[in-house]
């Protein structure tokens, strides 16, 4: 049974042997991984460094330049609505105005119009006096004349 234990030594010298060579080969896979974790950190840092205008004032002239650009566009676009907002005023003022116009035009006519119905009856005539006039109307066709009596 020696011959047996010594078989069982000899075969757990190899598996250790083997999984030595195998943590050897993870280690080494592990520290390249680690070695480009580290490159891609730095390109990551000096990215930023170079994007970050705190930082890097003079890196990005372009983005200064596109932010006044973005800030007058702003402006101009605050100016367009205020100027929309007054000619929104000013035609709804006009508007009102048209229509006070028309309301007082028609009320001047109106009241001239009674005026004369007023003038025609302190003429003193009375209303079937009035009525037994010959009264002219236009109508009928071509504009022809017509009498009644």
């Amino acid at each position: 049974s020696r011959e047996e234990l010594e078989l069982k030594v000899v075969e757990a010298n190899k598996k250790i042997g083997h999984l030595s060579e195998t943590l050897q080969k993870k280690e080494a896979e592990m520290a390249g991984m680690e070695e480009r974790y580290k490159k891609y950190i730095e390109k990551a840092k000096s990215v930023i460094k170079t994007l970050d205008p705190k930082q890097n004032p003079n890196a990005a002239p372009e983005v200064s330049a596109l932010k006044a650009q973005l800030t007058e566009k702003d402006k101009v676009i605050d100016e367009l609505e205020k100027e929309t907002e007054k000619a929104k005023a000013i035609r709804e003022m006009e508007e009102r105005l048209m229509a006070s116009a028309f309301y007082d035009l028609s009320m001047k006519l109106h009241r001239g119009a009674v005026e004369d119905r007023l003038k025609n009856l302190s003429q003193g005539q009375s209303f079937l006096a009035r009525q037994r006039q010959v009264n002219t109307r236009k109508g009928g066709y071509n504009g022809q004349e017509y009498y009644y009596d």
